[in-house]
């Protein structure tokens, strides 16, 4: 009985690895107060973020994601970001927030040791699903947004040149802390009713999270083998007693 108990345990703890959602990756600006970010308001209700400047970049420590670099040569790394996004929704506001929905395009950041590589790609936008989509929010008249999506309301896929994205799991995320937001006569706000939000500059940084199942030992592996066994040879002994 103390076998068997032993057994279920062990199988038991084995099959309860979580998914640890953990953020893998940052940015910060060079220069921070430089104006990197900008939206653009286009005609009708198009509207475009854009980013392109000078960034320190690093993987997350101690994070356990399979072949993730997280090494000093990886920390506040000089990189290169870029972002393109684009939307056809009218902004929002509710109570004393501003939301500009539905964006969909691409943060890419390069290496600036070797700009032909890539340290980590998110590609993001809506999932099927009505007014999904990155967003841009904050309040109203304010100088601090933030630009976010996260699965599996919106889709967000990873890609880099230097690790297996594949090992993230569904809970993918990103946010961009945007500060410093300066539109043409205020803070964040609409440019009109049904309309994008007014075009701005902003400065910011940046997170990338996701989950990841923890891969177990070999060792552990070889103990729920045993424990298998053992289950296996109990249930005969009952059945033939």
């Amino acid at each position: 009985m103390k076998r068997f108990l032993s057994a279920a345990i062990l199988l038991a703890g084995l099959s309860n690895l979580q998914a640890t959602v953990v953020t893998f990756a940052q940015f910060k600006q060079v220069t921070p107060s430089e104006e990197i970010f900008h939206f653009t308001n286009q005609a009708g209700t198009n509207g475009q973020l854009t980013a392109n400047g000078q960034i320190k970049f690093s993987f997350s420590t101690g994070t356990a994601i399979p072949g993730i670099p997280d090494g000093a040569a990886f920390q506040d790394r000089l990189a290169t970001l870029n972002i393109l996004a684009n939307t056809s929704a009218p902004a929002f506001s509710a109570g004393t927030l501003v939301v500009q929905p539905v964006l969909g395009g691409v943060i890419t950041i390069t290496d600036n040791a070797d700009p032909t590589k890539v340290l980590l790609r998110t590609t993001f936008g809506p999932s099927g699903v009505p007014g999904s989509g990155a967003s841009i929010s904050g309040s109203i008249g304010g100088t601090a947004a933030n630009n976010t999506a996260s699965e599996p309301t919106e889709t967000v896929a990873f890609y880099s040149d230097f690790f297996d994205a594949s090992f993230l799991n569904l809970q993918r995320a990103y946010s961009l802390s945007l500060s410093g937001v300066r539109s043409t006569n205020s803070g964040l706000r609409i440019q009109s009713a049904g309309d994008n939000l007014a075009s701005f500059n902003a400065s910011g940084t940046g997170t990338f999270s996701a989950d990841f199942q923890p891969v177990p030992e070999p060792a552990s592996m070889a103990l729920a083998g045993s424990a298998l066994v053992a289950v296996g040879l109990l249930t005969r002994r009952k059945r033939n007693a």
